[in-house]
């Protein structure tokens, strides 16, 4: 994204217009994903190769993958999913 926004305001802006869409859930793994993981109801860290760690406080739940790339997406979203699917 360019200009005067961010992730976390696009987060933002989703949740305004789709308010049937609960909760927002969004995977990051750079500095650039701090605003949106911070904004999503649940916050997914995908591990990286260089072992990078973001460094941000949230009072929304915030998951840590151990796996790196789509391996880490699946580590956390198939029980994540599978939870919310029983619900």
């Amino acid at each position: 994204m360019l200009g005067r926004t961010d992730k976390g305001k696009a987060v933002e802006w989703f949740r305004e217009r789709f308010p049937e869409f609960l909760p927002v859930i969004a995977l990051g793994d750079g500095p650039n994903d701090i605003a949106m993981l911070q904004a999503a109801d649940i916050g997914i860290v995908i591990a990286t190769p260089t072992g990078r760690k973001l460094d941000f406080k949230s009072g929304n739940r915030i998951i840590h993958s151990t796996l790196e790339g789509p391996e880490g997406w699946a580590e956390t979203m198939t029980p994540l999913l599978e939870s919310l699917l029983k619900n």
